[in-house]
């Protein structure tokens, strides 16, 4: 729990930096940033761009791969409780998701707002201990295992992100930020989307257990968020 809130706030402070063009003077013990990694310019010794365009693509795909399998826990957990509206916009997000991988901020931003929508009303749904019938335990639970799945690519891409996005964060040179948009986006959106899945995650367990659901899937996904 201390590192995820530790990751949250440092993170946040970063994105704040971004936000107003400030430059942020990074401690000299920050694993992975060395002194020589502070520089401005683009492809000299402070940023190194094809490793960053790396790092973007590993996340870009960690990302998708999460959603992938976020929607369609969410579409079967919305249908189990009857939110026909909610299940049909994961519906839609899966079969976008479902066409390949979405790789510009607008895309991902678009889906990522969705996704975290209809999470949010899932877990309103869940919060008021309705009683599911036998048959929609059964299909309830079918959406566990994706859920897992989904959270822990969640996290990893949170990590990732916010890790890669720390040697940007003395960067000014409008080129490099332009060409890595798209993993300033994750890396700025990590902590309020793993903040959504640590409480979705605490609220579905709980919920499971009313209904007398295995929970034991779920465990992978508390694991990595450090429930």
């Amino acid at each position: 729990m201390k590192k995820l809130f530790i990751a949250l706030f440092f993170t946040s402070f970063i994105s704040s930096a971004f936000a107003f063009d400030l430059p942020v003077e990074l401690p000299v013990d920050v694993p992975g940033v060395s002194k020589d990694k502070k520089g401005d310019s683009a492809g000299g010794s402070g940023t190194d761009l094809k490793a960053l365009s790396d790092q973007q693509s590993a996340v870009v795909a960690s990302l998708n791969s999460a959603l992938r399998n976020l929607s369609k826990a969410q579409m079967v957990f919305a249908e189990a409780l009857d939110l026909k509206e909610v299940a049909e916009v994961a519906k839609v997000n899966s079969e976008n998701l479902a066409k390949g991988d979405l790789a510009g901020k607008d895309e991902l931003k678009k889906v990522v707002s969705s996704s975290s929508d209809v999470q949010a009303k899932i877990n309103k749904k869940m919060a008021e201990n309705q009683v599911l019938s036998a048959e929609s335990k059964v299909k309830f639970a079918t959406g566990v295992s994706p859920y897992a799945k989904g959270t822990v690519d969640v996290v990893a891409t949170g990590k990732n992100a916010q890790s890669a996005t720390k040697s940007l964060s003395s960067t000014k040179d409008l080129t490099v930020l332009s060409k890595m948009a798209t993993l300033i986006y994750v890396g700025t959106e990590s902590p309020g989307m793993l903040k959504l899945f640590f409480d979705s995650t605490s609220t579905l367990s709980k919920f499971m257990t009313a209904n007398g659901i295995d929970t034991k899937e779920l465990k992978s996904a508390s694991d990595a968020l450090g429930e």
